[in-house]
């Protein structure tokens, strides 16, 4: 892009349900609405395909069953989308490689393809967390929707997100990575 060239981009959220496919429909919707109204970068949340099935009482082995690896079909999906709609697309993937582990991942598609990877570094465990605040007055704890957390069910990312996708310069973070300075500051510089 030229100096003072404009960059549209549209950054999606919406409410999963436990259904992948419903999830799949909703935000198809949504890109396509998006690339209408210009948006060539959409930006999707991270987990909205719900694609791992981590409620109360799933085993491990069958919450990390739902992760696909970049040649499923979700990220099929996805970058058919591209293609039609000439647009790019950051979407979010359990991401499951060929050494076994699987990765809280944003894939950074477009028409060509898949151009850029990114695995969340910094993964959430809110019982370790709660465990540090236990002298902190308790609150009301609601149940919780899930059995397992990230870092039981994700390896942490190692790369450190800054790429090229659709001709620009990004560095990539998936939420808590962002809280940390160290993260988005070695982007900056690298940028």
């Amino acid at each position: 892009f030229s100096r003072g060239g404009k960059i549209h981009v549209a950054a999606i959220q919406t409410t999963s349900v436990r259904y992948l496919a419903e999830n799949q429909a909703t935000m198809e919707r949504l890109i396509r609405e998006a690339a209408s109204r210009g948006a060539r970068y959409i930006l999707l949340p991270e987990y909205y395909p719900a694609q791992l099935n981590n409620a109360p009482g799933t085993p491990l082995k069958e919450v990390r069953a739902g992760a696909e690896t970049l040649d499923g079909p979700l990220a099929r999906h996805m970058l058919d989308l591209c293609r039609e709609l000439g647009v790019y697309i950051g979407f979010p993937l359990a991401e499951r490689r060929g050494d076994g582990h699987i990765y809280n991942s944003t894939i950074y598609a477009g028409p060509n393809g898949i151009e850029g990877v990114y695995s969340k570094r910094i993964l959430i465990n809110l019982r370790k967390a709660a465990k540090r605040k236990a002298a902190a007055p308790k609150k009301p704890q609601r149940p919780r929707p899930y059995a397992f957390e990230e870092d039981e069910i994700y390896t942490y990312g190692k790369t450190d997100g800054v790429m090229n996708w659709g001709g620009v310069r990004i560095g990539a973070l998936i939420c808590a990575d962002g809280a940390f300075p160290n993260l988005y500051l070695a982007r900056v510089n690298k940028n």
